[in-house]
């Protein structure tokens, strides 16, 4: 049995308060006083009289005795030391009841006062101990008053009276008011759905509470975080057990507690990520790591229905767990049962946990244990957990109320942080080949035609890199936008003399002189610094950034820039160009042995397949791909931008690979 709920009851001082009624008492003799002795003057008892709250907050107050009426009796408490409490000015109040600190809050209303027990220490103090039967007594305090110096703390039903000490003024505890909470969230960005749950959840960040080995089963202490709380929603209505939502700075929660010569919670960080890396299946159904401390009541002996769970803010684990002091019956009650999600931020920065209690029609509840059921747990602990365990994982998700696919759904919903900000349009700059055509001077006043536009080419990807063909050099580098701004640095580069007509090295001293940037139709204009002139380009169709496929798939990587086509010829239009270097999955071949057909983004193609020229790939492992049919010829869309010279489809000499005179097509991108 849980010693936790044995109540002992110890009385060490027994008076009697009043006479058996109906016996014969005797009359001692009485003699008159002598007429020159005074009579002994009788000291008037004090009264229990009203006081206001404040005359009795942030006071030590020591339980010294206690008067029942059912049956009449008086008890003197032994270690008054031992059992102490003091009434907060903000109406919370801390207590030691033995070897087991609690708090939580109070309400007084005259001289009537209701105490809600909080987050309590479940050690066991021992046989004679009154910790049980004071907090107990804590809980059924109705009024208070005083009697003489003393606190007296009269129970519900006039069940009795504990009369409390004055020792001293209480520690002075500094007003978290006066600190800001800095978890990093702001939780009024906090939101979830809790569906037919809960009716209002309240997202607050709490202080942090310092390091405390104190507090059993486990130390305790968190840096400040979010907490999220369900009906009721109100800090001070929550009670241990009661639903709630963590989120909390990972490096600031291991720092705290390695700073106080704990690993502990770095550990099981650390086992959580290992976890959720790997994902065992089955999960397992012991040894999952549980955090906050807060939370964890005892040992968590009974782990089932695990399942990973992508959420909105990242991913974590679920599954149902208990916490058990001792060996204990599995119930649907008692040591009650928690929905448990342990998770991490999609970037790693917060560890996301929540608890909610559930339970299950299929056990029984404590007071329905048989004695068949208690003989199996006493004979084998761990062959009943397993049964217990075996049983639990074979229950559906409606079998456990709530159901544990809402709650899924409702941790699953967990969103905090600013909005992200609407979509922009996509710039018209980028991920298109831009073909040089004009320079236009202002000292001297010129203005010149690039004869072979196709020599000279540039790429502003996306995501901010650069790629570009200088004549017969291809190269790299990145560029930045401001408004109509921009900002053009160079990288890596091939270094080939390319002959005295070449207009690489002015190209590539242009391109670093780039400050604007502009559209004339379909044009690009880019300004040159100060005022230098400008350079014009033409649009030579849309650039497609591939991704090399996995490892041992027929392959086609191009060796130059290339066209990606929608047929198997010159005739059929192009989708875009690639640059050299680019690898494609391939799905077939053409019936010429010429084209290969590749797997393309359905962004460009809605079949997500797109041909190439076998002259400019290198292939791997395409020796048993089917060959498939030449699809009929299309006029092109007005979204398929035509480049200004297909590809040939007979094999290049050296010298026309060298000069890129016949193969336009090879002649766009560079390798990235």
């Amino acid at each position: 049995m849980n010693k936790k709920y044995i109540m002992i009851p110890i009385m060490l001082v027994v008076l009697l308060l009043s006479a058996c009624s109906g016996g014969e008492t005797a009359t001692p003799e009485t003699t008159a006083a002598p007429t020159n002795t005074p009579q002994e003057t009788v000291e008037p008892q004090p009264m229990v009289e009203p006081v206001s709250i404040e005359a009795v907050q942030d006071i030590l107050w020591q339980w010294t005795s206690l008067i029942e009426t059912q049956p009449a009796a008086q008890s003197i408490v032994p270690n008054p030391e031992n059992y102490t409490l003091t009434l907060r000015s903000d109406n919370t109040f801390s207590a030691q009841a033995d070897c087991n600190m609690l708090s939580g809050s109070y309400q007084a209303d005259g001289s009537f006062i209701k105490f809600t027990l909080g987050p309590t220490t479940m050690a066991e103090c021992g046989e004679e101990s009154l910790y049980n039967k004071y907090m107990a007594m804590l809980g059924d305090a109705a009024t208070f008053s005083m009697l003489g110096d003393q606190m007296v703390l009269g129970l519900q039903d006039n069940a009795g009276q504990m009369q409390f000490a004055n020792v001293g003024p209480a520690e002075v505890i500094p007003t978290p008011t006066a600190l800001a909470c800095d978890a990093g969230i702001d939780p009024e960005t906090v939101s979830i759905n809790t569906g037919d749950l809960y009716e209002n959840y309240l997202a607050e960040c709490v202080l942090a509470t310092d390091y405390d080995e104190t507090m059993p089963p486990t130390p305790i202490g968190l840096p400040d975080n979010i907490q999220v709380y369900f009906d009721p929603f109100e800090t001070q209505e929550r009670q241990p057990g009661d639903p709630i939502l963590y989120i909390i700075p990972v490096a600031e929660y291991i720092a705290m507690w390695q700073a106080n010569g704990n690993d502990s919670v770095a550990e099981s960080v650390l086992a959580l990520k290992e976890l959720l890396e790997t994902k065992p299946e089955p999960i397992p159904t012991s040894g999952l790591p549980i955090l906050p401390y807060e939370e964890v009541m005892g040992v968590p002996d009974i782990q089932v229905q695990g399942k990973y769970l992508t959420i909105t803010e990242g991913e974590g684990v679920r599954f149902v767990s208990r916490f058990s002091q001792g060996p204990n019956p599995v119930t649907r009650d008692n040591p009650p049962l928690f929905y448990t999600f342990q998770g991490f931020s999609s970037d790693g920065e917060y560890l996301i946990t929540f608890f909610n209690p559930v339970t299950t029609a299929t056990l029984p509840a404590s007071e329905e244990i048989t004695d068949e059921e208690l003989q199996a747990m006493e004979s084998d602990y761990e062959a009943y957990l397993a049964a217990k365990t075996t049983q639990l994982n074979t229950l559906s998700t409606a079998d456990w109320i709530p159901d544990l696919t809402k709650l899924d759904a409702m941790i699953t919903s967990l969103k905090y942080g600013p909005e992200p900000e609407a979509p922009q349009a996509s710039n018209p700059l980028t991920n298109i080949r831009w073909l040089w055509t004009t320079l236009t001077q202002t000292d001297p006043a010129s203005q010149s035609v690039i004869a072979d536009p196709e020599f000279y080419n540039v790429v502003f990807k996306s995501g901010g890199e650069l790629l570009y063909r200088a004549d017969c050099n291809n190269g790299s580098g990145s560029y930045t936008l401001n408004g109509d701004q921009i900002s053009i640095s160079l990288g890596q580069a091939t270094l080939v003399e390319c002959g005295e007509a070449s207009l690489s090295s002015q190209f590539i001293a242009l391109l670093t002189s780039a400050a604007t940037y502009s559209f004339e139709s379909d044009a690009l204009v880019l300004g040159l610094k100060d005022n230098a002139g400008t350079m014009g380009f033409v649009n030579g169709g849309t650039f497609i950034d591939s991704t090399s496929p996995g490892g041992g798939l027929p392959t086609a990587t191009t060796t130059d820039a290339l066209n990606v086509r929608s047929g198997p010829g010159t005739e059929y239009f192009p989708y875009g160009v690639v640059s050299a270097g680019t690898s494609f999955e391939v799905v077939g071949v053409s019936e010429d042995g010429q084209w290969w057909q590749v797997v393309v983004p359905t962004s460009l193609s809605p079949s997500g397949r797109g041909w190439v020229n076998d002259n400019y790939c290198a292939t791997e492992n395409t020796e048993n791909v089917p060959v498939v049919p030449a699809p009929p010829l299309v006029t092109p869309t007005e979204s398929a931008t035509e480049t200004p010279v297909p590809e040939t489809t007979e094999t290049p000499t050296p010298e026309a690979t060298a000069e890129a005179t016949s193969e336009p097509d090879a002649t766009a991108t560079p390798t990235p």
